[in-house]
């Protein structure tokens, strides 16, 4: 009956194993350090000083996490803890074990991007180089930035 908006529902199926997801998800959403959300933050808060636009990227970054943490806080707070009623029945006929693990593998690689990020962020720097690179090449031969 709630669909998909955030009111007083039933309680869902597997409420600890969903809230574990939400919660890392939302972490890694937010930028919450040791999660990959957090690296590129700090990429985007650096390179703002770097080119001198900090006085209003700061902030923005900034209160843009608190309010998606306000946001992300609420909303879990409603779908896990303000439950009313009991489980529906069918619920278990629905949801099978492909549908956990493959929620979980997906989570999961919140922290593949957090192991393997030294080499990602070697190779989206280098990305970012050679396209700033053929940019201004293009535009230096008379072409359109």
């Amino acid at each position: 009956q709630a669909e998909d908006r955030f009111v007083r529902s039933r309680p869902l199926l597997y409420p600890i194993f969903t809230g574990v997801l939400f919660a890392v998800t939302a972490m890694a959403m937010i930028g919450l350090p040791p999660f990959s959300g957090f690296l590129g933050k700090v990429f985007i808060l650096q390179a703002a000083v770097d080119s001198g636009d900090a006085i209003w990227v700061w902030p923005l970054v900034l209160i843009s996490g608190l309010a998606a943490l306000i946001a992300l806080s609420r909303a879990g707070t409603t779908l896990f803890w303000r439950t009313q009623g009991s489980v529906v029945p069918e619920a278990k006929e629905k949801l099978s074990n492909v549908h956990l693990v493959a929620s979980g593998l997906l989570v999961a690689t919140t922290l593949v991007l957090v192991i393997g990020g030294g080499p990602l962020t070697e190779w989206s720097l280098r990305a970012a180089q050679d396209l700033h690179a053929g940019v201004t090449l293009n535009y230096l031969n008379g072409g359109q930035p």
